[in-house]
């Protein structure tokens, strides 16, 4: 996921908004850190929450995820 941000912020916008998103993702790449890092030094979501919304495995597969 580190390695696409684009996706990182389609996954993070219903979340945080799109502004948020893309912030977090841009200062990740410059500090070249996780992005994971990054939002969890800004206190933007609980972890737990941040890293199912950031889980790579339910985005892969197929239908409606809740």
């Amino acid at each position: 996921m580190d390695s696409s941000p684009s996706l990182i912020v389609t996954a993070l916008t219903p979340h945080v908004g799109y502004a948020k998103s893309a912030a977090l993702v841009k200062r990740a790449l410059v500090e070249r850190r996780p992005l994971v890092d990054v939002a969890l030094e800004e206190k933007v979501l609980p972890e737990e929450k941040l890293r199912k919304i950031l889980d790579a495995l339910p985005m892969t597969k197929g239908g409606v995820q809740a």
